[in-house]
């Protein structure tokens, strides 16, 4: 995925990779993942099943409410080197995420969240 503009509105563009394994790599550094792979913006991205982050610069997040919020296919997710030092939300990351049985959060530092 290749994106020039830093407001991503919504996850219309991913829905062609339902059920299938989605690594996640942006050009620029990301600020707020709220609704990120949220069925809140995208209907067609709870048939996700697979989401690794092994390679995507999260050092300016701060905001993960809601992220995978309705992902019900979504089984494994890889947040391998994911920097959360900056994340203050987290509320309802994981709701209704039913099918989820594999997620590495080793290097999950949690420490300035709030909610």
């Amino acid at each position: 995925m290749d994106y020039n503009d830093k407001t991503i509105a919504g996850n219309t563009e991913l829905n062609i990779l339902a059920n299938t394994h989605l690594e996640v790599c942006f050009n620029y550094p990301i600020i707020n993942m709220t609704n990120f792979f949220s069925e809140e913006c995208d209907n067609n991205i709870k048939n996700l099943i697979s989401i690794d982050f092994s390679y995507f610069n999260s050092s300016l997040v701060n905001n993960m409410a809601n992220m995978f919020f309705g992902c019900s296919a979504l089984e494994s997710i890889n947040f391998l080197n994911f920097n959360t030092f900056h994340i203050s939300n987290m509320a309802n990351m994981f709701h209704n995420c039913s099918s989820l049985r594999s997620i590495n959060i080793s290097g999950f530092n949690t420490i300035n969240v709030k909610i």
